[in-house]
Parts: C-alpha cells; structure tokens; sequence
C-alpha cells in the first residue's frame, strides 16, 4: 500500500511541480543574465556614449551566383529615444535593395515599423532623413519606436554598384 502512495506522489509531483520549477528557474535566470549583463555593460562602458552615436559597419556579405556577385552590407546604429528623438542623415548610393529596421533591445525581434525603398521620401540628389520617434504624429519619414524605445537599428544595402560608397556616405546620426 505505500508503495502505491509513493508512486502516486511521485507521480503528482513529475506531472504538476516539474513544469512549474522548470519554467521558473529559466524565468529567473533570464531576468539574473539580463541584470548582470547590464550592470557589467555600464560599469565597463560608462565612459562610452554608446547610444545614439553612429553607425557602423557590421557585415558584410558576398555570395556568388551564376549572374556574378551579391554583396549585402550591415550597418548598425544602436539607439535611444527615451528622451530625444534620432535622426539619421545619410545618401543612399545606387544599389539593389535597401531597408532600415529597429529592433527590440532584450527580444532581438523586429518592431513592426521599418523603412525600405518604396516607403522612404528620397530628395532628387539621393538624399534621405529618418526619424526614429516614440511620436510619429504622421510624419514624413518617421519610424514608430515606442514599442522598443531603446534599441537596434540595422541598416541593409544590397548590390551596392561601388562598394566604396557605402562607406563614403555612412549616414549621420543626431539627437533632436
């Protein structure tokens, strides 16, 4: 007979407590790594403005297809609009394809405003100017941020006609 309640304990404890333990101890180290991560980030860095500073390049893709080469680059600009707005000032050289996309600080998903080639206003010299805001109000080339005020952006070029140009034209970053 007690054979049977332990059996049956062990039973309830595998089935009920072990999912709850689980999930709670990856809870509590996500938010420990997190912490710890962010305290070592500005004791280390604290001399550093770090956000909002400039882009830089990241990457750099080639690959090679039967048509020639593909070459993709990576810029990236880590932001904060908590306090200030962003604006990125930049010419876009001739290329293939082109986006810029924030991305969420602690998830690293996307937020879900971006801008490409097709939604951006491109003064007739190839010259743009981004927002990046937390208050859009409609305006002309405003990406929404709100959701992740401080974060990431990741600037894509693709089939850049002069690869020297993305460098040239690296865009301007300034708080306003």
């Amino acid at each position: 007979m007690s054979t049977k309640k332990t059996l049956l304990l062990n039973l309830i404890i595998t089935i009920f407590l072990i999912p709850i333990i689980y999930g709670f101890t990856f809870f509590i180290f996500n938010v420990g790594t997190k912490y710890v991560m962010k305290k070592s980030f500005n004791r280390e860095y604290s001399h550093i403005e770090f956000y909002n500073n400039e882009f830089a390049v990241s990457k750099m893709d080639q690959v090679e297809i039967a048509s020639g080469s593909r070459v993709t680059t990576y810029m990236t600009l880590w932001y904060d609009c908590r306090n200030a707005d962003v604006r990125i000032d930049g010419v876009l050289p001739a290329n293939r394809h082109w986006n810029i996309v924030p991305y969420d600080l602690w998830t690293s998903l996307p937020l879900n405003s971006w801008m490409d080639e097709n939604s951006l206003v491109i003064n007739d010299d190839s010259s743009y100017s981004v927002l990046l805001t937390t208050n859009t109000d409609g305006r002309e080339n405003a990406i929404d941020v709100s959701e992740s005020p401080k974060g990431l952006v990741i600037l894509r070029l693709t089939n850049a006609e002069d690869m020297t140009e993305i460098i040239r034209y690296k865009p301007e970053v300034s708080e306003i």
